[in-house]
């Protein structure tokens, strides 16, 4: 149950935004624990997903909503390895490590906006995917070998030269096989 009053008289509340935090050690002191911690917004540079480690064959990213309902628009769709046993994370993504790429559509007429772009290793809009759907699409990375990974880090332009196109809605899904 959840119960918002307001000061003393109990009047109503508005929000524009509601944390709620489950905690899972029974031992924590409800009154002396910390705020939860906030995601920072999405933004057209950089944008990095972390989660606990899971065994992946496969990532979709599937855009939902865009910042100006226009077709979305990725630079570069990143997943890495875990760090593990001395060895760095890598970017497990990218074509040169066997990485292939599916989408659901690419906007056509543009040289610059292509599925080959999304895990070229380069950044920025010249080098970009672009979907053929407004405000939505989807973006799939077949990892050469099932690997533990903990991070997805994508932008729509990591030069911060246009604001339009922004992935604000989304979900990442992984699959094991």
């Amino acid at each position: 149950q959840i119960v918002v009053r307001g000061g003393l008289t109990g009047s109503a509340i508005t929000a524009d935004t509601i944390v709620l935090e489950e905690v899972l050690d029974a031992t924590v002191d409800a009154a002396s624990s910390t705020q939860p911690r906030l995601r920072a917004p999405v933004s057209i540079g950089e944008n990095v997903e972390r989660f606990a480690p899971i065994l992946a064959q496969a990532v979709r990213f599937t855009i939902l909503a865009t910042n100006n309902g226009a077709e979305p628009c990725l630079d570069e769709l990143e997943v890495f390895s875990t760090a593990a046993d001395g060895r760095p994370a890598r970017n497990v993504a990218l074509a040169s490590a066997g990485a292939r790429v599916t989408v659901s559509g690419t906007l056509a007429g543009f040289d610059i906006h292509q599925l080959e772009h999304i895990n070229d290793g380069q950044h920025g809009n010249s080098r970009s995917w672009i979907s053929n759907t407004a405000g939505s699409g989807w973006v799939e990375v077949t990892l050469a070998d099932p690997t533990l990974i903990d991070r997805i880090t994508w932008g729509r332009d990591r030069e911060l030269k246009y604001l339009d196109r922004l992935a604000t809605r989304y979900v990442i899904e992984a699959a094991d096989s």
